[in-house]
């Protein structure tokens, strides 16, 4: 949710390492408008999990800080990972080959998802053993 809500009412996102100014939709930009829409997704995983199980208010903080958390995750594993290419002095995720600025080549949007969404699942799996 924080992507959609970001890119649709997000004004001035920035990267997430630098604090710099970046297009919207660009993988590894954030802007307020898109972790209040993470907020709102894990507001939405709560409800749901209040409807089908007995739940505690920690773990109601737990789906919040994953929703927010993940979105973090997932931006800076789009920032430092996925391929960033350069067109006539603007970055995108999309391009040509020779036009490759920056990230692991066939890194795509969907492979970082993937990798975010591994990294909140083994967070959440440490947190349960602990």
């Amino acid at each position: 949710m924080s992507s959609e809500i970001g890119m649709r009412w997000g004004n001035n996102p920035f990267r997430i390492t630098t604090g710099k100014p970046v297009p919207i939709g660009l993988s590894g930009g954030i802007s307020f408008a898109g972790l209040f829409g993470a907020f709102i997704g894990g507001m939405i995983m709560f409800l749901y999990a209040l409807s089908c199980y007995e739940i505690n208010l920690q773990f109601y903080l737990v789906l919040i800080l994953a929703a927010i958390g993940g979105s973090l995750i997932d931006s800076l594993f789009g920032d430092w990972l996925q391929e960033k290419f350069e067109l006539n002095g603007q970055l995108s995720d999309i391009g040509l080959p020779q036009e490759r600025v920056s990230g692991i080549k066939g890194m795509n949007n969907d492979a970082v998802n993937f990798l975010s969404l591994c990294m909140v699942a083994l967070l959440f799996l440490a947190w349960k053993l602990l």
